[in-house]
């Protein structure tokens, strides 16, 4: 009885605050939004486009919606703070290899380029708060519909370079970052593995049989993707997201305990099971990488070339924290290759702290306008986390955009009707 009584509170919460009928985005508000899909997920329109533009354009839009008291006009006000004070404390305490030393107004160009990452590795949420708010279920399919056509066209198009060109996603210093085929490299590699995590969500919610096939089609290609992409730790995320999301999913407890149980037995026969698939995947430099995994995980051997540095740089990162821990260090002279790991040492504690809250207040957002379906939002947050900390993910758009604003949508738009048709059977009864 309390269940449902709770259940028909939120409906009706639901029902008085959202007022599904009349939602509708405002034209100006609609085809912008459309625009900054185009400009989060389309390579050839985020390398012609300034940063700077996209910057002020996305800025100027908070800011409005700030001054019309939008209802996350707060969230708006604190993000646009948050990215100023971190761009300052970038500014002033380090030396930004990043930003050329001979280039006039050098503070200011300094603030501007960090201020572009983190605000705008943080507006997608600002335009789902603003979705979920104002735009209607025919708005909200078309951004959904547009944003997996352009994920699906940009991976198929880098798999086919990938079969000619197997470095192009790992080195993309040397080959273009955004090429004019539209091929993204480690940003989207970064991103797969979200996508991965909400894959048993889909395959439980959709219950036709041509759905289910279309699913593990996908499951399928992102895999190969991942293998050909040779990003062994994006495949190990997408993994533990995955079965994250599978054990949030199984209710009963006996069957929670069968899942664990077998979790436990193919922990223990990785090694054979990263061996025995070394052999299969396309990817030289892959094959490899599974390898170190395997011994990393059968005796702990972390000789392998690319496993042993990344640990070093780990550790490195970590001493130069505690090294000067209230300032941070001014240059490193290395590249740790984590993004939480690195902004730590680079800023010190309180810039740290600072951009840690970042994180969970966002998250925070997105789990407000979830509501009952937070939970399965975890495994995608964990998994953001996982790559945050082995990966630099700082200036990887299509990656929180798929974060903060793909998969969201895809766990509130086919939930509507399921939910009014639950509370008028609850009703009944």
């Amino acid at each position: 009885m309390e269940s449902t009584l709770n259940y028909t509170k939120f409906y009706i919460k639901g029902k008085s605050s959202d007022k599904e009928e009349n939602k509708k985005l405002p034209l100006f508000e609609f085809c912008l939004s459309l625009v900054f899909v185009l400009y989060y997920l389309l390579p050839a329109i985020n390398t012609t486009v300034p940063i700077l533009v996209a910057v002020i354009v996305a800025a100027g839009y908070g800011l409005l919606l700030w001054l019309k008291n939008a209802q996350d006009a707060k969230y708006i006000l604190t993000l646009l703070i948050s990215a100023f004070v971190l761009s300052c404390l970038y500014c002033f305490l380090t030396d930004t290899a990043t930003i050329s030393q001979s280039v006039d107004h050098y503070v200011l160009k300094r603030i501007i380029s960090k201020f572009s990452q983190y605000f705008m590795s943080f507006f997608p949420v600002v335009m789902f708060l603003r979705i979920r708010q104002k735009a209607s279920k025919s708005q909200m399919k078309c951004f959904v519909l547009l944003m997996l056509l352009l994920v699906a066209y940009v991976l198929v198009n880098t798999t086919i370079e990938l079969m000619t060109n197997e470095n192009a996603t790992r080195d993309w210093s040397e080959f273009a970052e955004q090429s004019e085929n539209n091929v993204g490299t480690y940003a989207y590699v970064y991103a797969v593995p979200i996508i991965v995590s909400i894959l048993p969500v889909l395959f439980l919610k959709w219950k036709k049989g041509w759905q289910k096939i279309l699913l593990l089609g996908v499951t399928m290609f992102l895999l190969v993707f991942l293998l050909l992409a040779q990003y062994t730790l994006a495949l190990l995320i997408g993994l533990i997201g995955f079965l994250l999301q599978i054990n949030i999913n199984i209710k009963k407890p006996k069957k929670k305990y069968y899942f664990w149980f077998g979790l436990i037995l193919l922990l223990l026969c990785s090694p054979l099971l990263l061996d025995l698939l070394a052999k299969y995947v396309p990817s030289k430099q892959m094959a490899i990488r599974l390898k170190e995994v395997a011994a990393f995980f059968s005796s702990g051997d972390i000789s392998g070339y690319n496993l042993s540095s990344r640990l070093e740089l780990y550790g490195k990162t970590i001493l130069a924290f505690f090294q000067s821990p209230i300032i941070g260090n001014r240059s490193l002279g290395f590249d740790g290759h984590s993004t939480f790991l690195s902004v730590f040492a680079d800023i010190g504690i309180f810039g740290g702290i600072l951009f840690v809250y970042l994180y969970a207040l966002a998250k925070k957002q997105i789990d407000n306008k979830l509501e009952l379906k937070r939970k399965i939002f975890l495994p995608v947050f964990v998994s953001l986390i996982l790559m945050g900390l082995t990966n630099p993910i700082h200036s990887a758009m299509p990656l929180s955009f798929v974060v903060w604003l793909l998969i969201p949508m895809l766990l509130i738009l086919p939930e509507r009707k399921k939910e009014e048709k639950k509370h008028e059977k609850t009703l009944g009864n």
